[in-house]
């Protein structure tokens, strides 16, 4: 009987104990999804930004006409894109002032760039419209955000790891109490244990991968790019990121709907993986874009070759019922440390090259040449097979 009255004093211990373990993890567990919610709308809210920027830089191919047409419009969509981030900021409390410094700043600097482009149409020189996109550095405040949310998030998953290793210990000795008290509480622990094992392996496959395809996602993509630039900068090594972008994507969605849409890129990213070499990277971006870091030194001839299997194999069928042909790849080209000393450096100017690959007429690859005979920069090289 002492045994007995003394399993039931520590169930009860140990219930109450785990009831408010359980609780708080459920509350940590739900202020973690709202943190992931405001990084996805910050991510949003700079893709507009860099879309504005495009429509900036369009200056030097199209004209500053529809240069300023893209760029007000690109305010308009960067604007909604706030007011979503501003409203998710609520369910994460402590950004407000930063994305009120983010507003003033983002403002004065898109005044600024129509000011340029206005000055632009008026007969300044390509000098004068990159002079405030070399001046503002408008990146920043998206950093200094997504940095505080991102420390808010790894103290999250810190404590969510130790409330489940201490849930795990509770569950392994309430278990063993309850042979004697009650079948009951033991499978409620068993339920309760089964499902801190499952969200501890979601939250450490989140952090790295994308759902979707299984790809390294642009979170794992940015790490490890910045961990690349630190040893290629020891060794004095170089390498180039690939920024591919499916041409043809938004048909098969139109025409052949959202789930044939989700094989073909599950399907593509497999071909990615398949058509790399083994020590390539591989990273979904975007939707229907990705980054590959391609390791050899940037006079190799090798990249040019692995660019054109690349198209080739995504212009070929990916899945059944979806002809090859609708699909090609357009890729740009930013070699370290030529194009960029940082992540965001480098992918931006391969996305940057990437967009003239487009213009050009898709299915090719673009890169900005080094040297020309005037001397100019942002003059780009395309290739085509």
């Amino acid at each position: 009987m002492p045994f007995v009255a003394l399993s039931v004093v520590v169930t009860l211990i140990s219930g109450a104990w785990l009831t408010a373990d359980s609780a708080r993890f459920a509350t940590e567990q739900h202020a973690y999804q709202a943190l992931d919610a405001v990084l996805t709308d910050l991510h949003g809210l700079h893709d507009a930004q860099l879309d504005i920027e495009s429509a900036y830089r369009g200056t030097l191919m199209t004209g500053s006409g529809k240069a300023l047409e893209e760029l007000r419009a690109g305010v308009q969509r960067w604007q909604a894109a706030l007011a979503q981030t501003r409203a998710s900021l609520t369910r994460s409390p402590g950004g407000e002032r930063d994305i009120e410094v983010l507003d003033k700043r983002m403002i004065r600097h898109f005044l600024a760039l129509e000011t340029q482009l206005q000055s632009f149409r008026g007969g300044g020189g390509l000098a004068d419209i990159d002079a405030e996109m070399s001046r503002a550095n408008p990146g920043s405040p998206y950093r200094v955000l997504e940095a505080k949310i991102l420390a808010q998030r790894a103290g999250l998953v810190a404590s969510i790891a130790t409330i489940g290793e201490r849930i795990r210990y509770l569950s392994i000795g309430l278990l063993l109490s309850t042979i004697v008290a009650t079948l009951a509480i033991s499978a409620c622990l068993i339920s309760a244990c089964r499902r801190v094992k499952a969200m501890q392996e979601t939250l450490s496959r989140e952090v790295v991968h994308d759902a979707l395809t299984g790809l390294a996602n642009r979170r794992y993509l940015h790490a490890w790019l910045q961990a690349q630039i630190s040893f290629a900068s020891r060794m004095g090594d170089s390498f180039h990121v690939l920024y591919l972008d499916l041409d043809g994507f938004e048909r098969i969605n139109d025409e052949y709907g959202r789930m044939t849409g989700d094989q073909i890129l599950i399907a593509a990213a497999q071909r990615l993986k398949t058509t790399t070499r083994g020590g390539d990277f591989v990273a979904r971006q975007e939707e229907d874009e990705f980054v590959i870091v391609f390791s050899c030194e940037p006079d190799s001839r090798e990249i040019g070759r692995y660019a054109a299997r690349l198209i080739r194999s995504l212009g070929k069928s990916l899945v059944d019922g979806v002809p090859g042909g609708i699909l090609s790849a357009s890729i740009g080209v930013a070699s370290y440390p030529a194009d960029g000393a940082t992540a965001d450096d480098l992918v931006a100017a391969a996305r940057l090259a990437m967009l003239q690959a487009k213009r050009a007429g898709k299915a090719c690859y673009a890169y900005r040449r080094e040297t020309n005979p005037r001397n100019e920069a942002n003059v780009w090289e395309v290739s085509r097979f």
